[in-house]
């Protein structure tokens, strides 16, 4: 993977930033905002930030993304075994009722913060880059609107393990309780 930059995808349009999001997950995972805010760009990733209440704890560490395409009892299959599924328009599907997905969308709050420093040294000196931070807002969509959609969930070892024993687990059981 070449050397990430601000304009990666308009220098080379054959490479997404997607790849360098799962290697990044993968190698190193992601700490709490409590931990590290969103709020700015952090001097130190490898401690929580000077007056945080949370602790440096890595989330997702050597985990890899999956993707998956299918309709709404895919989906379901996939919550269970998985846990929240993200479909490709944004929205995260954290289960289900009814009529009804529960999701989690996520929505930019128009508040734009400025970082005390440059977050690459490469650019423009006169411009600092702003962050956009985002807010999440949990709500409902009609099962019956989805047709067949693409996702991606996150997994790792364990998690495949987990899977592949609850389809054996269910290979086995279910014979039995049709007896």
């Amino acid at each position: 993977i070449p050397a990430l930059t601000c304009d990666i995808e308009t220098v080379d349009p054959t490479i997404s930033i997607d790849a360098y999001f799962e290697y990044v997950l993968h190698k190193s995972g992601f700490v709490g905002a409590d931990c590290i805010p969103n709020t700015e760009v952090p001097t130190d990733t490898t401690k929580c930030a000077t007056g945080a209440e949370g602790q440096y704890k890595k989330n997702f560490e050597k985990f890899k993304q999956a993707v998956f395409k299918g309709k709404p009892d895919t989906i379901k299959q996939v919550l269970i075994n998985f846990g929240a599924v993200r479909i490709y328009d944004g929205t995260v599907i954290v289960g289900w009722d009814a009529e009804n997905w529960v999701t989690v969308v996520e929505a930019p709050i128009p508040v734009v913060v400025t970082p005390d420093q440059e977050r690459n040294v490469d650019e423009d000196p006169e411009v600092e880059p702003d962050l956009l931070p985002y807010e999440y807002v949990l709500g409902t969509k009609a099962i019956s609107t989805w047709g067949e959609v693409q996702g991606f969930v996150f997994n790792n070892g364990f998690t495949a393990l987990r899977a592949a024993l609850g389809l054996i687990a269910a290979v086995l059981v279910l014979p039995a309780l049709l007896l």
